[in-house]
């Protein structure tokens, strides 16, 4: 290959390196921005069963007290 050659590849492949790079970069932002949302809609669902548990948590408490209550003037 000459010199001339060499350097009309070298060019394109340069051109090629930054287009890819570009690209890469907007893929980065798009992806990031959906990977936000969802680390979010996961951090909303985590507290969503939370307060679920502890609601059943609550009942079962209060079921346990009126079973309790209740045991006694059965008798």
């Amino acid at each position: 290959m000459t010199l001339h050659e060499l350097t009309i590849l070298r060019t394109k492949l340069s051109n090629k390196v930054d287009s890819l790079e570009t690209e890469l970069k907007q893929t980065k932002k798009t992806y990031g921005a959906a990977f936000t949302k969802l680390i979010k809609r996961v951090k909303k669902l985590e507290e969503t069963v939370k307060t679920s548990q502890a609601r059943r948590k609550a009942k079962i408490v209060v079921s346990n007290d009126d079973e309790e209550d209740e045991d006694p003037s059965k008798q």
